[in-house]
């Protein structure tokens, strides 16, 4: 049983306290990494759960040991990518929203609060397309009765490029005389890309 378990957990005593620590909890899990027979290394779920005879008492343990490397393989993947994928989106000049199909924001970079002026927390994933068209106009002047009419149109635009493969472009112009470029390219699965500078 211990040989399974690296030599720095050998000598910390892990292989003694996982039993006990199983009889405490009725079953232990836990992940890390683990020794094979031949030395190599490899990344394992384990599961030790007590047997117990009619009485109560302890007859030893159920020790299931799963490879699961590969999985933490694709695991450490994806965290990879995905803060390679922070760091970008972070220092693009551009502001950038990802939609999806039923029209809610999924993700945007920081620089779209910067150039609108949102607070932080102002733009949150979930909220529809809509919604950032009216948090942007609110930011930047209009009055309540031009934003139903700045929204409608907005919306008419945006749904004119939605038709086309390549999406569209239009420039954005604000009550407070703020001027933006914003463009839309539609995705496969519905949604869209936009962005802002």
């Amino acid at each position: 049983f211990s040989s399974f378990y690296t030599p720095i957990e050998r000598k910390a005593g892990s292989p003694e306290r996982a039993p006990a620590e199983a009889s405490r909890h009725a079953i232990l899990r836990a992940r890390g990494e683990r020794v094979r027979q031949d030395g190599n290394r490899f990344f394992a779920a384990v599961t030790i759960e007590p047997i117990r005879g009619a009485d109560g008492q302890l007859c030893g343990f159920a020790h299931v040991l799963r490879d699961v490397t590969s999985e933490k393989e694709a695991d450490d993947r994806l965290a990879r990518l995905s803060a390679n994928l922070d760091v970008a989106l972070t220092h693009m000049q551009q502001g950038l929203c990802l939609y999806d199909v039923e029209e809610n924001l999924v993700l945007s970079n920081q620089r779209v609060s910067e150039i609108y002026g949102f607070a932080p927390g102002d733009l949150r994933p979930g909220m529809s397309y809509r919604e950032v068209l009216s948090l942007a106009r609110q930011k930047h002047g209009s009055t309540a009765l031009q934003l139903d009419e700045s929204i409608r149109s907005a919306y008419e635009t945006h749904c004119r490029f939605m038709q086309r493969l390549e999406g569209g472009s239009m420039t954005a112009e604000y009550q407070d005389g703020t001027v933006l470029a914003v463009s839309e390219r539609p995705l496969p699965d519905g949604g869209w890309v936009s962005t802002i500078e």
